[in-house]
């Protein structure tokens, strides 16, 4: 199986930390589209802290994420990026609106899948 059509396997499944591994390996290796990879890294460790209520991971994390992924909207590499993003950016608001003692009640369907065009 294809290594990065793995890793949004995981990250679809909730593996984010398995995702996170899959895609350093791509990333370490690639030539171009480092940050790409970077900011799917970003978002999958922003999702694992999140669901570790690790409230600062998750606020920087997904931040990071958001940040690196903004200049290959809308579709990069057969992914739908512009409809995650701001699905992303919804979790992100969510985080910073319960803060850390209550990270516990962040409504986890928010959590968006990687989709595929």
């Amino acid at each position: 199986m294809d290594r990065f059509v793995k890793a949004v396997e995981e990250f679809n499944s909730g593996h984010y930390f398995e995702c996170h591994d899959t895609l350093e390996e791509i990333w370490m290796e690639a030539l171009h589209d480092r940050f790409f990879y970077q900011g799917l890294i970003h978002l999958a460790v922003g999702f694992y802290h999140l669901l570790n209520e690790n409230y600062a991971g998750a606020e920087s994390q997904l931040s990071k994420g958001l940040l690196k992924l903004e200049d290959f909207k809308p579709v990069y590499q057969g992914i739908e990026l512009s409809q995650l993003l701001n699905k992303v950016q919804i979790c992100l608001s969510q985080v910073q609106a319960l803060k850390a003692k209550t990270l516990d009640r962040f409504d986890i369907s928010l959590i968006p899948k990687i989709a595929w065009v």
